[in-house]
């Protein structure tokens, strides 16, 4: 087996842009996005019967994903959108963000166990993940022609941990602010 050189237990981050190239590139060259034929992308939901309010906010479906090492990755959230998915469940987050732990972190062998806290990103890590995915997404409704500006028909729901003291901290203060009132960062994304 041929393994490739470096640590394969973590994830290779891209950001934005390298996203945004990928897919055009994939879409030029194969009518696919990140493999889903572009038939079968859900740009929008086709019945509205689907559409429902969730905490002051309009989803096109009920249709999401559960929080796990998937939903770090802002590749992974666009991925999860085309194919219909408007609630994302993010994966939790916490002030022991820089955690060293055994990769796989779920050992399934005969019964299921998990040894380590959570994310496997740093907070800020985290939130520039999240960023990406939310205005990768505004930008596919935009060329689809289906852009909404001022309801983007999914929501991102935060999951946080472990301790009150954590959650209290410093590092967890500020990544609250930054999601509490993203405008200004999302806006300088998507200039």
């Amino acid at each position: 087996m041929i393994r490739p050189a470096g640590r394969t237990d973590r994830f290779h981050l891209r950001g934005l842009v390298p996203l945004l190239k990928e897919l055009r590139a994939e879409r030029l060259r194969s009518s696919t996005l990140l493999g889903l034929h572009e038939d079968l992308c859900l740009f929008t939901i086709a019945a509205p019967r689907l559409a429902l309010v969730r905490d002051g906010r309009r989803l096109e479906s009920p249709v999401g994903v559960a929080a796990g090492p998937h939903t770090q990755l802002a590749r992974n959230l666009v991925a999860a959108w085309l194919g219909g998915a408007r609630w994302f469940e993010l994966k939790t987050v916490q002030t022991r963000d820089e955690l060293d732990v055994a990769r796989p972190c779920i050992d399934m062998t005969d019964a299921g166990f998990n040894c380590e806290w959570s994310q496997e990103l740093p907070l800020e890590r985290s939130f520039a993940e999240y960023a990406d995915a939310w205005c990768a997404i505004r930008i596919l409704q935009h060329e689809a022609g289906v852009l909404d500006p001022a309801e983007p028909g999914f929501a991102f729901d935060l999951s946080v941990g472990y301790d009150l003291a954590g959650l209290r901290s410093a590092p967890m203060q500020r990544f609250f602010d930054r999601v509490a009132d993203a405008r200004g960062e999302l806006a300088a994304r998507l200039d």
